[in-house]
Order: structure tokens, then C-alpha cells, then sequence
């Protein structure tokens, strides 16, 4: 059974209001259930999102946001990080290169030795990956 919710928004909105619904009806989707798939879609793309949102940032400025891996690493953004922040930031990045070392030495003993003899290793992250 469907449930009635309600929405609003400024009146302004209205041409694109009667816009959206008429080109719903033209492609022989309702406008509800495209709004309802387009709510899915946001909470599948965002329940489990660990960024921090921009808001909480504003709100406490002294928290810190720290670059990510992809970005890469410069003097100039590094020496706004207090003494603490710079060394948990080592630690983090200097765990992420040690477990990448890691995963490429299993990676490649797996492409070279595991799937080559199909020998299944109980250590392997690769082998177990593949269950």
C-alpha cells in the first residue's frame, strides 16, 4: 500500500514542477515513482558515505579534514596541520603504504603461483576473494 507524504517547494518552482510531470506522463513514468527512485538512489549512494559533510566543518572549525590519498602531497598544505595532525596523518599514510605493499606481494604471488598451479592459499586476500 502506497503512503501519502508531502513535499514543498517555492513557487518559483512550479514551471519546472509541471515540466517534470509532463514529461513523466510523455515517457509513461509516474512522477512519484520517479521521485521514490530517485530517493533510493541518493540514500544507496550516501548511507554509507564517510565523508565528512561541509556543514560539520563549518560548525567546528577546529576540526581538521585531511587530504586524501589522491591528492597529491604538498609543503604548502601540509604546514597548515598542527604537530598532532601531521603525525597521526603519518602514521595513517605510512599504514595505507605499508598495506599496499602488502596486497601487491599476495597480488602477486596470486596472477604468478595461485591462479597459474589453481592452488587456493589460505592467507591469500586474492584466493579467499575469489569464494
Amino acid at each position: 500500500m502506497a503512503k501519502l507524504v508531502t513535499i514543498s517547494m517555492p513557487d518559483d518552482y512550479k514551471e519546472v514542477w509541471d515540466s517534470f510531470q509532463k514529461i513523466a506522463r510523455r515517457e509513461g513514468k509516474s512522477a512519484s515513482g520517479l521521485i521514490v527512485q530517485l530517493i533510493k538512489d541518493y540514500v544507496s549512494k550516501h548511507s554509507e558515505n564517510p565523508v565528512t559533510p561541509l556543514d560539520k566543518w563549518v560548525e567546528k572549525p577546529q576540526l581538521v579534514l585531511f587530504p586524501t590519498l589522491g591528492d597529491e602531497p604538498s609543503e604548502k598544505k601540509l604546514a597548515k596541520f598542527p604537530p598532532e595532525k601531521l603525525r597521526e596523518l603519518s602514521r595513517h599514510a605510512l599504514e595505507y603504504h605499508n598495506m599496499s605493499e602488502w596486497l601487491l606481494t599476495w597480488m602477486e604471488r596470486h596472477e604468478k603461483d595461485h591462479k597459474a598451479l589453481n592452488y587456493r592459499h589460505p592467507h591469500c586476500p586474492y584466493c579467499r576473494g575469489e569464494d
